[in-house]
């Protein structure tokens, strides 16, 4: 991509409090992801609303993950200064493409070379982070426009482990979708004849984690995505049917019992009620009729025999 373009001097970007105050760097602390991302977005200040339009969603992404990865994978945690030169890192690598038409090989090259100044022990002075190459461009750099507290204009630089992990993050985002980043900031550069295919990015340096880009996959795990989706709604929705369903089954089957119990069956169950109660009472009626009797009896044998006797 752009081979072309001519080769770009060597020159030390400044980065801190470049396109970020202190103000706007301290306000990303203690925010959610959500938060975060509004956040970011206002401070983009997109003419188009990133819930529409998918340029300007893309632009926020980028940003968003550069302000997350610093706020929850960069070790040791970065202050606002480092916070500040993260960011304005993700807007001269955009600005590479879109306005100097750097390619993947300048760009990265570009990227080693600020990323070796400001991972130093010291990092550069104000006077050598001018704007462009020379003393005299360095000269007339403009002097930082914040006030810093003791604390933050003694940090200068990024710790040698933020500097790995940076490399790691930027290597794996950015610089491995570059003809995307190509595509989104040079509309129509991307369909060029000399346009060549990506190279790898090897930056020879341990990987670091960072969160995921969303809007950065491919056609087909987004319809793997949204078919899953799909598929858990279209599950969801038979349980609830087949729940519905049970219930009024269970309904039907109790209004069902109380529609047979005609009037047909009460007097059935009735006049059976009635037989064994009928029953029992004639039984006991003939027991204690049985044992009168063999008690009247037992007196006419004795008046038998006393009459026997007398006689």
């Amino acid at each position: 991509i752009g081979e072309g373009a001519p080769a770009e001097p060597e020159r030390i970007e400044r980065l801190w409090w470049r396109g970020m105050t202190v103000e706007q760097a301290e306000s990303f602390e203690g925010l959610d992801a959500e938060a975060t991302e509004r956040r970011v977005a206002q401070l983009l200040a997109l003419r188009e609303d990133p819930r529409s339009d998918l340029h300007a969603s893309i632009l926020v992404d980028l940003f968003f993950h550069t302000v997350w990865f610093a706020k929850t994978s960069l070790q040791p945690a970065p202050n606002a200064k480092q916070l500040s030169g993260l960011w304005a890192l993700q807007q001269l690598l955009m600005d590479n493409v879109s306005v100097r038409g750097m390619s993947l090989e300048q760009n990265v090259a570009f990227f080693r070379r600020t990323l070796a100044v400001y991972g130093s022990e010291k990092g550069p002075s104000w006077e050598e982070a001018g704007e462009g190459n020379g003393a005299a461009a360095a000269a007339a750099a403009p002097a930082p426009d914040v006030e810093e507290s003791e604390e933050l204009a003694a940090c200068n630089s990024f710790a040698p482990e933020q500097a790995v992990a940076i490399a790691s993050f930027f290597g794996s985002t950015f610089f491995q979708h570059y003809r995307l980043h190509t595509a989104l900031l040079v509309p129509g550069l991307i369909e060029r004849p000399e346009c060549s295919s990506a190279v790898e990015v090897a930056l020879q340096l341990p990987p670091a984690e960072f969160p995921a880009m969303r809007h950065f996959q491919t056609l087909e795990s987004w319809e793997a995505a949204e078919a899953e989706a799909r598929e858990a709604r279209e599950r969801a929705e038979r349980e609830e049917r087949e729940r519905l369903a049970a219930e009024a089954a269970v309904r039907q089957a109790e209004e069902d019992a109380r529609e047979k119990l005609t009037a047909e069956r009460v007097q059935e169950i009735t006049s059976r009620t009635i037989q064994q109660f009928l029953g029992q009472l004639e039984h006991d009626i003939r027991a204690k009729a049985g044992s009168q009797t063999s008690q009247l009896t037992a007196r006419l044998e004795k008046l038998e025999k006393l009459a026997g006797v007398v006689d």
